[in-house]
């Protein structure tokens, strides 16, 4: 009777009583009967694993309660919204687990359609539910029914929904969950410097190319380490160095108020500043695993975070 293929996910504006976190999954529902449907709701649920955790794990309903009408034979295309919690966000985080996700939907439709007799349909979850409401003159009758089905991937075919690392964690910055592609720890209140804000563009940034190219990933890095200092720069925390001519460096001591801990965090942005080299002669081709690359973007974050705060003690 019905066909439901997913053609993508998208972020829809949520009701005032959810906490913002809403998954819109785009369909196209297409009619195989000679008749009108008008579907009056859609409703279903919805769940979620991944290549590293292939068990399903049941993450709420879907929903839709806008009516629909679907011309004899043709199609429409709609949306069915699922409404999230940051706790639930979180769990399909720990399930992706820096991969891919797979969604898998059921969703019962309450339609009405003229039909001469029931279509026999193979079950998904249950036979669908007839109930006759109006009878004609020429022995057909309006249906009320109750009808189950699978959502197949456009792309593949299949039932289950594959979301790639790209398309998901654009997902995650328009509902605002951008400091997943960080790290899960309390995201850098929001700066008004353009240079911060420069650094943690460049920071999303590489941790979105690290599952592309480890090279751009990198360079990102580096872009996120020259904004910083720039930063830095700008508040007269860039000094000369006395033993080299034109040399510059962080003045790290007076960030941090003292030459032990000072020494400390300037190794630690050397080293960042030297890991994350463009020249060919550094080695950096051995970095290569993705833990390196996060442990580089993560230090670079939390370096960030411990110079902003830092900075106001010592201007």
């Amino acid at each position: 009777m019905l066909t439901i293929r997913f053609l993508k996910l998208d972020v829809k504006f949520p009701y005032p009583d959810t906490e913002g976190l809403r998954l819109t999954f785009d369909i196209e529902i297409m009619s195989h009967v000679s008749e009108e449907i008008k579907i009056w709701d859609i409703e279903g649920s919805v769940y979620v694993s991944s290549a590293q955790h292939p068990k399903r794990y049941y993450i709420g309903r879907a929903k839709s309660i806008t009516p629909l009408s679907i011309p004899p034979k043709g199609s429409v295309i709609t949306g069915i919204s699922l409404d999230l919690t940051y706790k639930q966000l979180e769990k399909i985080e720990k399930i992706r687990a820096g991969g891919k996700l797979r969604f898998e939907i059921t969703p019962s439709l309450l339609l009405t359609t003229r039909l001469r007799q029931p279509i026999k349909i193979e079950p998904v979850e249950g036979s669908p539910e007839y109930i006759p409401i109006v009878q004609y003159n020429d022995g057909s009758s309006l249906y009320l029914i109750k009808y189950i089905s699978l959502v197949v991937d456009a792309r593949s075919g299949s039932s289950l929904i594959e979301i790639g690392v790209d398309e998901w964690l654009e997902i995650l910055s328009k509902l605002g969950f951008k400091y997943v592609r960080i790290i899960e720890i309390p995201m850098i209140k929001q700066v008004s410097n353009k240079h911060l804000e420069n650094s943690l563009d460049h920071l999303d940034r590489a941790m979105k190319l690290m599952f592309e190219n480890i090279e751009e990933s990198l360079n990102a890095c580096r872009k996120a380490l020259e904004e910083l200092r720039e930063y830095l720069k700008d508040l007269g925390l860039v000094i000369k160095v006395e033993e080299e001519k034109g040399k510059e460096k962080i003045d790290f001591k007076k960030i941090y108020g003292g030459d032990q801990y000072g020494e400390a965090m300037e190794k630690i942005f050397i080293g960042l500043w030297n890991l994350t080299s463009i020249g060919s002669h550094t080695g950096r081709s051995k970095i290569t695993k993705r833990a390196d690359i996060e442990f580089i973007i993560t230090t670079i974050y939390l370096m960030l975070r411990s110079i902003i705060e830092n900075v106001s003690l010592a201007t």
